[in-house]
């Protein structure tokens, strides 16, 4: 257990759970998330068994509450890893189809916030939005 709070906590937990998955092709670790690729059924599930082998050795607890197992993709970090590679999440997407529209310079830099978010997704981004950075000028008046 490392205490809470402490400045490099993430940096030692992050250490661990890389000790954790040494050597184990596979198998990556990024803070408290285990991701598991494989290209078939039987090496996802010898991965899996290297897996729990470790935790079970490192005396680390899973809660299988929160275990995804045996998923074609899983959402991660606001995207949604397949394997066809990383796409946006679509609950991602439908906010910014359900967000109104801005009424002020804070809504407009809300808005351009949360799409330059999925700005890997949508090709020509910085065309598309220069309108509205256009307003975010302080010379700008909003109406």
């Amino acid at each position: 257990m490392l205490p809470f709070g402490l400045a490099c906590t993430p940096e030692i937990f992050q250490r661990i759970t890389d000790g954790l998955l040494e050597g184990v092709t596979g198998a990556t670790a990024i803070m408290d998330d285990i991701l598991i690729a494989a290209s078939d059924l039987e090496s996802h599930d010898a991965i899996l068994r290297k897996v729990f082998e470790r935790a079970t050795s490192y005396n680390l607890k899973l809660n299988f509450n929160k275990c995804l197992i045996r998923q074609t993709q899983v959402p991660y970090v606001g995207h949604l890893l397949t394997a066809e590679g990383l796409k946006p999440d679509p609950t991602k997407v439908e906010a910014v189809f359900d967000m109104s529209p801005p009424t002020d310079k804070d809504g407009v830099r809300r808005f351009l916030w949360f799409v330059t978010y999925l700005s890997k997704f949508i090709p020509n981004l910085g065309d598309v939005d220069a309108p509205l950075r256009q307003l975010l000028k302080s010379d700008m008046e909003y109406v």
